[in-house]
């Protein structure tokens, strides 16, 4: 069985830190990539197609330099060989309006940013049962 492969979208160096250190803890096979912008996750995510290694789920921040998040899931979701990724958006406001818009891109999840370990350590374990769901790299879409 191959490793879990999670990719985190997040400008914020900590938030990015404190969760990948969250999913080790639970899951040290698991393989954690990481993206600084919007861009830079779009960028990430063709260079996974082009070599066959598609992250289980993507982790998206919505507030990000550049492309933000809601544009980047609906491009995820608009790409055939992308929509079938997982994205789970943790962010640090999720009101009624941002979670619908979320859930109208097709976000599996939303979740607002833990200010805890433990409550991170959660949304870890859940990030990982879902990826674990999911086989990266097996999409045909």
């Amino acid at each position: 069985m191959s490793a879990t492969r999670i990719h985190i979208a997040d400008d914020d160096a900590d938030d990015r830190l404190f969760l990948e250190e969250a999913i080790r803890e639970i899951s040290p096979a698991a393989l954690v990539s990481a993206s600084v912008s919007g861009d830079d996750l779009i960028q990430h995510l063709h260079q996974y197609v082009a070599t066959n290694s598609l992250p289980n789920v993507v982790v998206l921040d919505l507030n990000m330099p550049g492309r933000d998040g809601l544009s980047c899931l609906a491009e995820i979701k608009a790409t055939p060989h992308l929509r079938e990724i997982p994205v789970v958006v943790l962010a640090t406001v999720l009101d009624e309006t941002t979670v619908a818009a979320c859930y109208a891109r097709s976000a599996t999840r939303c979740v607002a940013k833990p200010d805890s370990i433990e409550a991170m350590r959660r949304i870890a374990a859940s990030l990982l049962e879902s990826a674990t769901a999911t086989p990266a790299g097996n999409r045909t879409n």
